[in-house]
């Protein structure tokens, strides 16, 4: 999470968090850590794209060898 931060007339002001990146479901596994300077994040991340390929299940095709 990111915001911005400004201090003006003695006062610190907050703006709104906003989410820096989209990130695979926390619950599950942790899905990022940081670099020991600081600098850099690794991190798991959504697929930009979905594939456009069908998938095709065949079931019971072991009883179409017998004919």
């Amino acid at each position: 999470m990111a915001t911005d931060v400004a201090i003006k007339g003695g006062t610190l002001e907050v703006g709104a968090a906003r989410s820096l990146f989209g990130l695979v479901d926390e619950a599950a596994i942790p899905s990022f850590d940081v670099s020991e300077d600081g600098q850099r994040f690794l991190m798991l991340s959504a697929p930009e794209q979905q594939s456009a390929e069908p998938l095709t299940l065949i079931q019971n095709w072991a009883s179409e060898l017998n004919k």
